[in-house]
């Protein structure tokens, strides 16, 4: 690792990023998880990256959108390589990416949970 890389990374605070993940995550979680069509199992050593909400809904992932709410799509060359009869399909379809990393507080969940 070159110092550089070295400095940057003791610059960041990995509790705190783990937290706010953690927080998100379960704030989302708790008013989603009746929605989510996903069964998810979230334990104590999970550190999410995001909170993945499948929906049949396809118009929650435009909504977003339209407020500026990223949410990443992930696995597109799916869409191409099979046929909507598959389940990798439909999962790359319906699971959206809603953000929940350490730059967003509760209020920024609150704002995703009214277009959701």
């Amino acid at each position: 690792m070159s110092n550089l890389t070295e400095k940057i990374l003791d610059g960041v605070d990995f509790n705190y990023i783990k937290q706010k993940r953690r927080e998100n995550f379960s704030f989302l979680h708790e008013n989603l998880k009746d929605k989510n069509l996903l069964n998810i199992d979230f334990d104590d050593d999970c550190v999410p990256m995001i909170y993945p909400l499948r929906t049949k809904e396809m118009e929650i992932r435009q909504k977003l959108i339209a407020e500026k709410i990223y949410c990443a799509s992930y696995w597109p060359n799916v869409l191409t390589w099979c046929d909507n009869t598959k389940n990798a399909f439909r999962l790359t379809k319906e699971i959206i990416a809603l953000p929940i990393d350490q730059r967003y507080s509760i209020e920024h969940m609150k704002k995703i949970l009214e277009y959701v």
